[in-house]
């Protein structure tokens, strides 16, 4: 009968082999194909404060959830340039759409000044599948931004850097129909209306085109006139 320390031994030697048949699987780690976007596309995106701003929720959570729409491409995010350090190797990607892969590595914390700089580092591993990390280089991110229709009240398709012939965007609703639109919330709502509310108004009453937001608002707060004191809307 086996005593304890036998026992013991036995459950070691079966962690070590579990361990050993791990690192035999784990893989070299490859760089995907990077993608660049346009400068367009770029300026369009936001800024990460204003990307947390689109969720509905305390800090961590909008965070989060951020992440989850990352690691899915449901949003996807871009950066003025990113640098590559890998191995004896140096490559700059300037305009370079961020693969989701690194989102399931890691997210920047609430306090870290990621979300007001935009500056991202991250480690690159030589494998994946593997219980041990050794590191094969890094990337510097510069400029990380949020390409918007892919966040909370976007429009449009998330993947900023692919297009698909059988996707055809929504034609933008001229200004003159926004302003109609605008004047109409406000005669049929009245000036209680919040301005999230009277955006989502507007789409509805136009869906065969796309109704930007603050091309509509702006319409919207010049007929309205100057907000009533009272408390804010979260989303105004």
């Amino acid at each position: 009968m086996a005593g304890e320390s036998d026992i013991s031994k036995i459950l070691l030697e079966a962690e070590k082999a579990r361990i050993a048949r791990i690192e035999a699987e784990a893989i070299d780690f490859e760089f995907p194909d990077w993608t660049q976007c346009d400068q367009d596309t770029y300026d369009r995106s936001v800024l990460p404060k204003e990307a947390l701003k689109r969720f509905p929720f305390e800090t961590e959570l909008a965070i989060t959830q951020l992440q989850r729409e990352l690691q899915y491409d449901r949003v996807q995010a871009v950066c003025h340039e990113a640098i590559v350090f890998d191995e004896d190797k140096g490559f700059r990607y300037p305009l370079a759409v961020l693969h989701n892969w690194h989102w399931w590595r890691q997210m920047p914390p609430a306090d870290d000044d990621f979300w007001q700089t935009g500056y991202l580092e991250i480690v690159v591993p030589k494998k994946i599948g593997g219980m041990r990390f050794e590191a094969r280089g890094r990337v510097r991110y510069f400029g990380v931004r949020f390409w918007p229709d892919g966040l909370p009240g976007g429009a449009d398709n998330p993947l900023p850097a692919q297009s698909s012939a059988d996707a055809q965007p929504l034609p933008q609703l001229p200004q003159a129909d926004l302003e109609r639109a605008a004047q109409a919330v406000i005669t049929i709502w009245g000036n209680s209306v919040n301005e999230a509310k009277a955006w989502q108004i507007a789409k509805g009453m136009f869906p065969e085109n796309r109704v930007s937001r603050e091309p509509f608002l702006e319409h919207f707060r010049a007929i309205r006139g100057a907000k009533r004191p009272g408390k804010p809307s979260s989303r105004d």
